[in-house]
């Protein structure tokens, strides 16, 4: 698979990159009326989020998005010959009109982008974010995984607030040097990597 772009959060004056959830989704688009499709190999999801935490909430201020839908046209045998995407008008997001691209140059994987939009999420469950990559060179496939960043962090939250935060760094990084094999969980491994990862992080995370 393509290097999918990590959505990304700002806390306490920084920007991490978010690696992994313990369960659902920070912003659910289809919530707000969007049918995000994807334009682009490096984002298959069709969008892409920066979230903030500030004064203990969480917030979505930033959305990149493709909105739109498929006309499918079939073969005899009923099997699908091609697709077409089409786009639709963007809808108001928080009250907010999108800036919609123009030409290739401006966020060319998405066809607009919501700024200033402040919306209060009400996420419950663990999000790991992660800053300071190890490898600074192409990434080639998948998503970055939090072992793969110096610092992380996860973060809990209770509709939306944040309620408790740890350093992960050191446990993710011997998790990676003691388990992984050129920084995936495989093999003969695999039980003993997850049995470490619960015990110390715990349960939910889909990468692991």
């Amino acid at each position: 698979m393509t290097a999918q772009s990590n959505d990304t959060l700002k806390f306490e004056r920084r920007k991490f990159e978010v690696t992994d959830l313990s369960q659902g989704t920070l912003f659910d688009p289809a919530a707000h009326g969007f049918s995000p499709v994807r334009t682009s190999t490096g984002c298959h999801r069709g969008f892409e989020c920066q979230f903030s935490v500030s004064d203990g909430q969480l917030f979505l201020q930033t959305l990149w998005i493709n909105h739109g839908d498929f006309t499918h046209s079939f073969n005899p045998d009923g099997s699908i010959r091609s697709h077409d995407l089409r786009l639709l008008p963007m809808p108001l997001l928080n009250g907010i009109s999108a800036t919609e691209k123009y030409d290739n140059s401006r966020f060319p994987d998405f066809q607009g982008r919501y700024d200033g939009l402040k919306l209060p999420l009400s996420y419950t469950g663990h999000v790991l974010i992660a800053a300071d990559r190890i490898f600074n060179g192409p990434w080639w496939g998948g998503h970055r995984r939090a072992w793969d960043f110096h610092h992380s962090l996860m973060l809990s939250f209770e509709q939306g607030r944040l309620t408790a935060r740890k350093d992960t760094s050191e446990i993710l990084q011997v998790f990676d040097a003691r388990y992984c094999t050129d920084g995936y969980l495989l093999g003969d491994k695999r039980r003993n990597g997850l049995r470490y990862i619960r015990r110390h992080i715990g349960h939910g995370f889909y990468f692991f």
